[in-house]
């Protein structure tokens, strides 16, 4: 417990199930950030599915993507999985960032690579149907020359021009 619990003599008031309970309602009013402060800062990881709440921290917001590296790390057996459980489109940057932060390699999670191939070949193909002034601006050949020696990302290529047309 905190010093201020003990010199105030809150000790009676303010125990780990008192603690628990304060955080299962933040849980319940979708205030999952401050829920899992409390966690963190009064050691309550045995009292709650942390793998959910990670999950559940980085689809309700981004942005909480510190507080979740916070909790990965007291439970770092999570990492692959929580990574794993991320390789989706909505959530692949923060599942690469999280790749890159934990060292972990891209060839043991294909479905991230995957995704994370089609957005770079969506990134450059669209650049090609940007207006010709834009500093973005991309020419098809260009594209095309970028991507020779890689027949998959060819194939987008054709399969984007081909609906284009």
């Amino acid at each position: 417990m905190f010093d201020f619990v003990k010199n105030l003599d809150l000790n009676s008031i303010v125990d780990e199930g008192y603690l628990c309970t304060l955080a299962q309602n933040q849980l319940n009013s979708n205030r999952v950030s401050e829920a899992v402060n409390l966690i963190i800062k009064f050691n309550l990881y045995k009292s709650f599915n942390i793998k959910e709440l990670i999950i559940n921290l980085l689809d309700s917001n981004h942005n909480n993507l510190t507080t979740a590296r916070m909790l990965i790390n007291q439970e770092p057996q999570f990492k692959e999985e929580i990574v794993e459980r991320l390789s989706t489109y909505k959530n692949h940057k923060v599942a690469t960032s999280l790749l890159k932060d934990f060292n972990l390699k891209y060839e043991d999670f294909p479905k991230l690579k995957e995704i994370e191939e089609n957005s770079s070949a969506n990134y450059f193909i669209a650049r090609a149907f940007v207006d010709p002034t834009d500093p973005e601006y991309m020419t098809i050949y260009k594209n095309e020359e970028s991507f020779c020696g890689n027949k998959k990302m060819l194939i987008e290529l054709s399969r984007v021009l081909l609906a284009r047309n």
